[in-house]
């Protein structure tokens, strides 16, 4: 960007001068700027409008006879003599095209932009909403997945991104519609991410390692400014090609802090920017957004940084819950959909981690879970097992000279090492365990101390009481 002052008025220039000013005098150049910098069709146009009424002989001013641009002295023009007897321009835009870089045919920065306003006959052929990753992201909105650090915010990500890839089901549980081409802007960690977590989700889902195509992970994303946006944006075109507008595209961006590269989170204006820039890539590549965010001091705000995040984002998913086993290392977690924009949110979802060996380490995949055991985890409860009724049963009876107890004595017996109340261990018995229980008493089934028993005693109990686990 330069300051151009024509009449002595600055005027802050939009066009990319880089290209295509060879040949122009510094007057030429700063009128053709003045007048057509907010189209780079036109000031193409114009440039060669000025190249032709130049004289062979008079044409000059290279790049570094322009001030502030990039060049060096005595640069050889892109254009040839004979382009200065080429046809007349017509009004028709120039198909500049990079077919290389995009593989397509359409101009650059010229039609990449949706139109802006509809018809009510046009509104009438819009599409319904439609599922990316069903129940979890929309086609075409800009999602955030938020949590507090050691959440496994980005193994998430990366499962619902290669899911995407491979049309699996994301994190096992959800349909992928359509798979599609997906963008992972690793802001941190990118080697071990592509090396180890990658690796560990195709080993556990069936893949051969390194195999998995349409993921494509790179170095973060510089969000601070609108060159870091088109860099991103051409990057991502260069590899969708003549795929653009077939297949849905996903890119995630990870974290929105590495993002904003230092800016205040705080400030209403840093969060418009941010979601106005993640709009126009998504609107030039056709796609959905994922942000990976964190959560704030104050956990019941959400979202780290200023509300215009909450407000601006099209779903917002949280790790609600998560815990660490002590002794087994694996990870449970809920995750929590707070926000789906024209849709029903709140629905919780609980996964359990285990941990893979890769050829390079260790490391995680996550695996759904029922959600009493996942709740039982998280509050740091064990669920009550038929070992744990029997060794209270044996433990309550084997000095009393009987071979029964009470419900009461087995839940207060219980209760403290599984983390439960009592009256939650006794219902977990009636829920559970009710093949115990005889006329009101709790003991050993017949059949597991049948020595003490008549045979017709043993097959009466045999019958009544639940036989499986004879066979387990």
């Amino acid at each position: 960007m330069s300051n151009d002052y024509i009449g002595g008025s600055p005027r802050k220039s939009t066009v990319n001068h880089s290209e295509d000013y060879q040949g122009l005098s510094p007057e030429d150049y700063h009128a053709v700027v003045h007048f057509f910098d907010a189209d780079e069709a036109h000031w193409r146009r114009k440039t060669e409008e000025f190249k032709r009424q130049k004289p062979e002989g008079e044409l000059g001013g290279s790049a570094a006879s322009l001030p502030g641009l990039p060049g060096k002295q005595g640069a050889k023009s892109r254009f040839a003599p004979e382009d200065l007897n080429a046809d007349p321009p017509t009004d028709e835009p120039e198909k500049r095209t990079d077919k290389k870089q995009t593989g397509s045919t359409e101009p650059l920065g010229l039609c990449r932009e949706p139109k802006r306003f509809r018809t009510r006959a046009q509104s009438r052929e819009l599409p319904p909403p439609s599922y990316l990753v069903e129940g979890l992201i929309q086609e075409g909105s800009d999602c955030v997945l938020y949590a507090d650090k050691q959440s496994l915010k980005s193994f998430i990500a990366l499962d619902i991104g290669l899911s995407v890839a491979t049309g699996t089901k994301a994190l096992e549980s959800f349909a992928v519609k359509r798979p599609g081409i997906v963008f992972y802007f690793a802001g941190e960690g990118r080697d071990n991410m592509e090396r180890k977590r990658a690796t560990a989700w195709e080993i556990a889902r069936g893949f051969e390692p390194f195999t998995v195509e349409n993921i494509y992970i790179g170095s973060g994303a510089m969000m601070t400014s609108d060159t870091g946006v088109a860099s991103a944006i051409r990057d991502m075109l260069e590899i969708i090609g003549d795929r653009h507008g077939k297949v849905p595209v996903l890119f995630v961006i990870d974290t929105l802090s590495r993002a904003l590269n230092g800016q205040d989170e705080d400030k209403a204006h840093v969060s418009a920017q941010y979601l106005n820039r993640i709009q126009t890539m998504r609107n030039r590549i056709g796609g959905t957004s994922l942000t990976i965010a964190h959560t704030g001091k104050d956990k019941g705000r959400g979202i780290r940084g200023s509300g215009g995040y909450g407000a601006g984002f099209d779903t917002i998913l949280t790790v609600d819950n998560v815990s660490r086993d002590d002794e087994t290392h694996l990870h449970t977690i809920d995750l929590l959909v707070e926000k789906q924009k024209d849709d029903e949110d709140g629905q919780r979802y609980f996964f359990q981690s285990e941990k893979i060996l890769t050829p390079n380490g260790d490391s995680l995949v996550l695996h759904p879970l029922d959600e009493e055991t996942a709740r039982n985890n998280i509050r740091g409860k064990k669920p009550l097992s038929e070992a744990d009724v029997i060794s209270a049963i044996n433990e309550l009876t084997k000095h009393t000279g009987r071979h029964t107890t009470t419900k009461r004595a087995i839940a207060k017996l219980l209760a403290e090492p599984l983390g439960i109340t009592i009256d939650g261990v006794e219902r977990a018995l009636d829920r559970k365990y009710r093949n115990f229980c005889v006329d009101g008493k709790w003991q050993l089934p017949s059949y597991m101390n049948g020595a003490d028993e008549s045979f017709p005693d043993q097959l009466a109990a045999f019958k009544t009481n639940d036989a499986s686990p004879i066979f387990q």
